[in-house]
């Protein structure tokens, strides 16, 4: 369950700039992923809160797993669907876009996320972020305790071959 291998996240060139796409093949129906992704209830078990009315598109997230400090921040959903959603937060300085497809199978489900953002040393500080986010969704998904998901231990692990990563995507972007 908890994150050792970079090799699930590619980046790929998405509209509006390059992505971070995250794969994980997860024991769970489709519908209850996807509850967990888009529903307050579901968020607050692994990332933050959510509120506002989705009807009228008055929405604001906050990323409490972040600490008690996290800002709220406006929300924009592009499109939502019983498959996922394509989201837009405003953090800021940044937009930051998001895309979460969730596909059922047999045994369970996968879950496909991306983050998007205009360049790639835009997106580069929150590879390992993500991985960690996925894990504790994973734990939360499996009745488990988020807590015991370790930020330090996943950036240690992950941040060489994602910087790898980057750097041979830099490179081709340099050599085009």
């Amino acid at each position: 369950m908890d994150s050792t291998d970079a090799t699930r996240s590619v980046l790929t060139a998405a509209e509006g700039g390059p992505a971070l796409a995250y794969t994980r093949r997860l024991q769970v129906p489709a519908r209850r992923v996807l509850e967990a992704c888009s529903s307050g209830e579901g968020l607050a078990t692994w990332i933050g809160e959510l509120r506002g009315d989705a009807a009228s598109g008055d929405l604001e997230f906050s990323m409490t797993a972040e600490g008690s400090e996290a800002p709220w921040v406006p929300v924009t959903v592009r499109a939502c669907t019983e498959a996922g959603w394509d989201v837009e937060l405003d953090a800021g300085l940044e937009r930051w876009r998001f895309t979460l497809r969730v596909i059922p199978g047999p045994a369970g489900s996968l879950l496909r996320f991306e983050h998007r953002m205009g360049t790639l040393e835009e997106l580069r500080p929150y590879a390992t972020g993500w991985e960690y986010y996925l894990d504790r969704l994973e734990r939360a998904l499996a009745g488990g305790d988020v807590s015991g998901v370790d930020f330090g231990v996943i950036d240690a692990a992950l941040s060489p071959g994602f910087e790898g990563l980057f750097a041979a995507a830099i490179d081709s972007a340099a050599g085009a």
